[in-house]
């Protein structure tokens, strides 16, 4: 291998640490997270087969000369690895339903599974290569959050696919077993070809951003083994990747991989709603007043939403005109769950968004960014970085206040396996009988038993 530099740098050390990761080197912790994963994120993406971005990345596979053996998630169309991975990416992220990381500020799993399942039905795999490769990658993704944010994210770049290439490459790679040089080409090449923009929030491109990624990671990883060649520093603290990433590189995070692994610490957060994670705490919040306090919407003279300066920074939309920018909106979603009940898929409806009454308590709710909710906070305790606090005030002259610094599915406030798997049995049902999402989900759970990967597929 041809380098800039005499000794090998960080890049070169993570490569290292990813083509020889083992299955035997896990945590049980971390084997469990990597599955519910996969468990959650193939059932969002089933969730959101019917949604218009998966609809029309669909079409444009349909109509491709390109066939091959790998599937489109909910139809009988067989594809390339790359194009599977375009499209049931796409279905990944269609609903903004899947998991978060906070290291990366992004949707790890979303960029990561589609692409494992696609080359997985290309040649045959048994479940712990699969859990050994997904844990690759969303380790050297989260580090990789965690060297350039917050600094990257608050400069305008989505991070879900400026990082989750580099993260879906070393997965892909892992799997395909590329030798540490080719790895080290790999991450360059993931590295030197990602790009993702916030500005796409509460649009079509932002599906199909995760879509792409996938799709290019299978790329990439299948290129790198060919011998492909690039620069082999990108993670290197002097690299001009992370340094026009980010104004605040911490490339030394890259010495502790798998000190904790990033699937124990942080951790994923899952979601309940199928919205933005910024506005879960709120959601949690307003909910939890009114099952305490026993009011509804008319009841409500204002909402005042305090938040710190993440959540403002992503939920962009004040009054959304449309179902896709009020997944993004603070106002609409604690709207939403106030007048519904509930902020469920069924209630992310256009009809719904234009009711009047739902604009009229928009109105009515006023976000207030604050930056000193850690300051009650420990050093040593997790920091909240998507927290809320709502003080409601009625028209009886009651004051309630509710502040939640972890929304219920943060790693600080978990969903149960139980909670995961029926959040999937209810996203498959259409697609999935009951006993046939019962068998897909105990495979899933099973996964480390499974001598070939390729079969979970076939219920797809």
């Amino acid at each position: 291998m041809s380098t800039k530099n005499s000794k090998p740098g960080l890049t070169y050390n993570t490569a290292k640490w990813a083509a020889g990761l083992e299955y035997e080197q896990l945590p049980e912790k971390v084997i469990e997270a990597a599955k519910y994963c996969f468990l959650d994120t193939i059932g969002v993406a089933l969730g959101g087969l019917r949604t218009q971005p998966v609809l029309k990345v669909k079409k444009y596979v349909e109509d491709s000369s390109n066939r091959g053996n790998c599937s489109i998630w909910g139809t009988s169309i067989k594809t390339t690895a790359e194009l599977a991975a375009l499209s049931n990416g796409t279905a990944c992220h269609a609903l903004d339903f899947d998991e978060t990381n906070y290291s990366s500020i992004g949707h790890q799993a979303a960029v990561i599974v589609p692409a494992l399942l696609a080359l997985s039905q290309e040649q045959q795999y048994h479940g712990r290569d699969l859990l050994t490769a997904f844990v690759a990658g969303y380790e050297v993704m989260g580090k990789l959050g965690l060297a350039v944010n917050p600094s990257a994210y608050l400069k305008g770049w989505w991070t879900t696919s400026l990082l989750g290439l580099t993260g879906a490459v070393v997965a892909c790679s892992r799997l395909l077993r590329l030798d540490q040089e080719q790895m080290v080409m790999a991450i360059g090449l993931g590295a030197s070809f990602s790009s993702g923009l916030r500005s796409n929030f509460g649009t079509m491109a932002k599906p199909f951003g995760v879509g792409k990624t996938a799709m290019d990671s299978v790329i990439l990883s299948r290129l790198a083994k060919a011998g492909m060649t690039t620069a082999p520093d990108h993670l290197d603290d002097d690299s001009l990747f992370l340094s026009l990433t980010s104004d605040q590189v911490s490339a030394n995070v890259f010495d502790n991989l798998g000190r904790p692994y990033e699937l124990e610490n942080p951790g994923v957060a899952f979601k309940r709603y199928p919205s933005c994670s910024a506005t879960h705490a709120a959601v949690d919040a307003i909910l939890s007043l009114v099952s305490e306090y026993n009011f509804v919407a008319d009841d409500v003279e204002s909402i005042r939403c305090e938040i710190p300066p993440l959540v403002d920074t992503c939920l962009i939309y004040t009054n959304p005109d449309n179902i896709e920018h009020a997944r993004f909106s603070l106002e609409a979603c604690v709207a939403m769950a106030l007048c519904e009940g509930n902020l469920d898929n069924s209630v992310f409806t256009e009809q719904k968004i234009a009711a009047p009454g739902l604009r009229t308590v928009m109105k009515r709710v006023q976000r207030h960014v604050r930056d000193d909710f850690n300051s009650g906070q420990k050093i040593d305790s997790p920091q909240p970085k998507e927290a809320a606090r709502l003080i409601v005030h009625l028209t009886d002259n009651r004051r309630l206040e509710k502040t939640v610094l972890f929304a219920k599915g943060n790693n600080e406030n978990p969903l149960s396996g139980t909670e995961l798997e029926t959040k999937f049995k209810g996203l498959a049902h259409g697609y999935l009988s009951d006993d046939t999402s019962a068998t897909f989900r105990q495979m899933v759970l099973d996964l480390e038993s499974l001598k070939e990967v390729s079969i979970l597929t076939d219920y797809l």
